[in-house]
């Protein structure tokens, strides 16, 4: 085994740029799964919405991953105001379309 040190590995702030890019590529990676979470749970919280709901909103049901992959980091923070449907969310619903 041959060994050799050139001056690029002695040099101190070499070392350090080694060390950022590997952090830097981390960052990068953990940023990017967060990002996939997000847009996941976004496309879950509009796929539970009803049709009409989503026109109100402007978009089709088809365009909802789409719609989801455009939205920037801020907007994928976004929580709903209204929490899930309840049955009796959905016997009041019921009864108002007799109505």
């Amino acid at each position: 085994m041959s060994g050799y040190l050139t001056s690029q590995m002695l040099d101190p702030a070499w070392r350090g740029h080694i060390a950022n890019d590997g952090a830097h590529r981390l960052r990068q990676w953990m940023t990017a799964a967060v990002r996939r979470w997000q847009r996941s749970k976004m496309i879950q919280v509009l796929n539970d919405l009803d049709d009409w709901m989503l026109a109100d909103i402007g978009i089709h049901r088809a365009d909802i991953p789409r719609f989801a992959e455009e939205l920037t980091d801020r907007e994928l923070r976004m929580s709903p105001l209204a929490g899930p449907k309840t049955e009796a969310d959905e016997e009041s619903d019921a009864f108002q379309l007799a109505a």
